[in-house]
């Protein structure tokens, strides 16, 4: 099947959907340009001189 959990990372921010895209939520404002997960719920994302950690439950 279609994964309805996604992540959109980009140079607007991050956002995270349960729903495959039918809503989604905003995680940050700030813009980065990669995410890659450690495992399924600890994720670290990049940018511009800045580094995040994201934690899914």
């Amino acid at each position: 099947g279609q994964a309805e959990e996604m992540v959109a990372v980009g140079f607007s921010g991050i956002s995270y959907t349960k729903n495959g895209g039918k809503s989604w939520k905003e995680l940050s404002k700030e813009g980065f340009y990669t995410i890659r997960f450690l495992n399924d719920t600890v994720a670290y994302a990049a940018g511009k001189n800045r580094l995040a950690r994201l934690i899914f439950r």
